[in-house]
């Protein structure tokens, strides 16, 4: 069994470590500014991604509780308003071609006919 322990300070300082030895203890002595989780797996494969996004989830917390849960808020909404104009931009451009290259072909098949 694979041990993967990740922290996350509220001075900024992240770490992951990782051992085979068992869980049992591998979180004591938290204190109150800092969050320690552990992840156990009998397998190899994932077990350090899922713990560098929950390293990734307690940086964040660690921030909500430095600058504000309304600052991290309005940043989360700022970034999900970009992402879906992003998105709609790139519809409506991939809708645009698609229309002119109909709008070509028609044109062309037309012409390729009258002649």
């Amino acid at each position: 069994m694979e041990v993967v322990v990740f922290t996350s300070s509220s001075d900024g300082s992240n770490s992951i470590s990782s051992s085979k030895s068992s869980s049992s203890g591998c979180c004591s002595g938290s204190s109150s500014n800092c969050c320690c989780c552990c992840i156990s797996s009998s397998g190899g494969g994932g077990v350090m991604e899922v713990a560098v996004f929950f390293l990734v989830v307690m940086a964040i917390v660690v921030v909500v509780a430095e600058v504000g849960v309304v600052v991290v808020v309005v940043a989360v909404v700022v970034v999900v308003v970009v992402a879906v104009v992003v998105v709609v931009v790139v519809v409506v451009a991939v809708v645009v071609v698609v229309v002119v290259v109909v709008v070509v072909v028609v044109v062309v098949v037309v012409a390729a006919a009258l002649e």
